[in-house]
């Protein structure tokens, strides 16, 4: 799992498993407190990983100011000019 910042910078962090919201709390607050500056803001999808209680817990105790993406929505159904293509 990786970050990138703006500017081009990256924080990586590799593990052997499926990502869940314990493993994602850590590399918060083993990865990514470390890296952030006082302005910072952290852009997160609607994962279940990302909404926990937990990532909520780790977010609030370090101060680290987050944005969501909004939700995405599949299309119920192919607009035909797309469908025709």
């Amino acid at each position: 799992m990786s970050t990138i910042r703006l500017r081009g910078e990256n924080v990586a962090f590799v593990f052997e498993c499926t990502l869940n919201k314990e493993l994602f709390a850590e590399y918060l607050r083993v990865c990514i407190t470390i890296t952030l500056a006082k302005d910072d803001v952290i852009v997160l999808d609607n994962s279940s990983v990302h909404i926990s209680k937990i990532i909520s817990e780790v977010l609030v105790e370090f101060g680290i100011k987050v944005a969501f993406l909004p939700v995405y929505k599949k299309p119920s159904r192919i607009p035909a000019a797309v469908a025709a293509g």
